[in-house]
């Protein structure tokens, strides 16, 4: 529950709108400056986010595309992460 509150702030929005199968860049688009995309700083939180409760885990076989993903992979629930369901 923490983890998936922790990502809707993040992504400024309500843990009860955000669903699993979101990717979290549909939640936190790039913005546009003169037609270029500036970083997505959300994103990078996220990433960073995801580096600090992952430590010990070995690294996801594939990449988490899902908010579901993410969570799975950090609970240890999802074969990406190892852990099998």
């Amino acid at each position: 529950m923490r983890l998936w509150c922790e990502i809707a702030h993040l992504c400024g929005v309500s843990p009860l709108e955000m669903h699993e199968n979101n990717p979290p860049e549909e939640l936190c688009p790039p913005h546009r400056v003169l037609g270029l995309v500036e970083p997505n700083a959300v994103l990078e939180e996220i990433s960073a986010l995801i580096m600090a409760e992952s430590r010990g885990r070995p690294a996801p076989k594939t990449r988490p595309n899902t908010v579901g993903d993410v969570l799975d992979y950090l609970l240890g629930t999802s074969a990406a992460g190892g852990g099998g369901r």
